[in-house]
């Protein structure tokens, strides 16, 4: 039986010293591009990283890395504990995006009163504009790079890394499972990569043409589709697989991922191909490209 909760884990901590310093990343979307603009940051800084993040992507354990390189299995399965504590830790200050419509700051707002924690709005105000002049940057970019680069001063306030020098480490930063390119010739034998974007809400969803769309039981579907179908999009609803360590994530009950895949490269007929709607379906389609590559590899062998 699951119990859903933080209260054991937060009487853990309560008895654990921790003498490391943490970062906790919550939110709706941008959660993972935020820690993984921190994580160049640090790097970028001279400072050794650890991050985590949930849900993993291919493997348990890919959702761990030190310096950005995953940790191996037999670490992960040592060191394995589920969950943190940190947002209920007294004093720590909050950053929060400006993105928030007023009704969610004043929530946040209230709890960071309650245990004692300073609110920080990030900002994209002039000065920040100023020292990223030039690059190419989309709106809900700008807000998690403010986000994250507040955090960042917050959290290391001796480290003095002005952003236009961080900003090679930031450009190099690659986020798996969002607008990933991906070479599906092993699975579908189609030429052409397709995106991969784990979009799954109304926010996160992009206009899109011929695409694979899963989701995850509860979310708000209509509204994915409004934002994401034209006229002439072609759609093959997949239900994705069993996610591992997660019994309680449930998928709506579709179709099989590697058959949609296949119809969708036959229709878009060399045409772009973007499979969106959950990480979970992203994950399935990287394990599924990684185990026919690694057949074919096995093959020619």
């Amino acid at each position: 039986m699951i119990e859903l909760g933080l209260s054991r884990i937060s009487r853990l901590l309560r008895h654990t010293p921790q003498p490391w310093k943490a970062i906790h990343v919550a939110g709706t979307n941008g959660k993972g591009s935020i820690c993984a603009y921190l994580s160049a940051m640090l790097s970028a800084s001279g400072v050794r990283c650890g991050r985590f993040t949930s849900p993993h992507l291919i493997h348990r354990w890919d959702c761990i890395t030190i310096d950005d390189r995953p940790v191996r299995e037999p670490l992960f399965r040592k060191a394995e504990a589920p969950g943190k504590g940190w947002d209920h830790e007294t004093r720590v200050p909050c950053v929060v995006d400006r993105s928030n419509i007023p009704s969610v700051r004043e929530v946040i707002s209230t709890h960071a009163k309650e245990i004692g924690s300073d609110l920080i709005i990030s900002s994209t105000e002039s000065a920040f504009l100023d020292e990223i002049k030039g690059q190419d940057l989309e709106p809900h970019q700008l807000e998690n790079l403010a986000c994250a680069y507040t955090a960042f001063h917050l959290a290391y306030t001796r480290v003095e890394s002005p952003l236009h020098r961080l900003l090679p480490a930031i450009q190099d930063m690659h986020w798996p499972g969002r607008l990933q390119i991906t070479d599906v010739s092993a699975v579908t034998g189609q030429k052409e990569p397709i995106l991969l974007d784990g979009a799954h809400n109304v926010q996160s969803a992009e206009v899109l043409v011929t695409w694979v769309l899963a989701a995850s039981q509860g979310k708000e579907l209509d509204g994915i589709m409004k934002e994401i179908l034209r006229e002439g999009d072609c759609v093959a609803a997949v239900q994705f697989g069993p996610v591992d360590g997660m019994p309680w994530v449930q998928a709506m009950d579709t179709g099989d991922v590697l058959h949609a895949a296949s119809l969708a490269a036959t229709v878009a007929q060399g045409g772009p191909i973007v499979v969106a709607g959950s990480l979970y379906l992203v994950s399935d389609v990287l394990r599924l490209t990684s185990s026919a590559e690694l057949m074919q590899c096995l093959l020619l062998d």
